[in-house]
């Protein structure tokens, strides 16, 4: 792996150490880091050389990456789905405010 690879391999196994399982997920997490190195030389190439047809596989790989984070649950709606993370519950502060709003649009 690359600097950037392997940066986001030591992210992934400290961050989600939780969810994420050594001995199951190894390939997908190498993978990932992989493509993290691809993004990273494809990204330099594409700044220099303004092709179009790389600009769209640079966008390609990063659809790919975007979606290899999620399904190592590496966003939020993808923590919620495995169960790891909570979704925000509306404060006693946010409840009132809401409440009173309402009541304004109301009168």
């Amino acid at each position: 792996l690359g600097v950037t690879g392997r940066a986001l391999w030591d992210q992934i196994w400290s961050c989600g150490a939780i969810w994420v399982a050594r001995d199951v997920d190894y390939e997908s997490v190498l993978m990932t880091c992989e493509m993290a190195d691809e993004r990273i030389a494809l990204r330099r190439y594409v700044i220099t050389s303004n092709s179009a047809v790389e600009r769209k596989s640079l966008r390609d790989i990063e659809r790919a990456l975007m979606n290899s984070l999620g399904m190592l649950g590496f966003n939020p709606t993808d923590r919620v789905r495995l169960g790891v993370a909570e979704v925000k519950r509306v404060s006693k502060i946010e409840e009132l405010q809401s409440r009173a709003a309402a009541r304004a649009v109301n009168s």
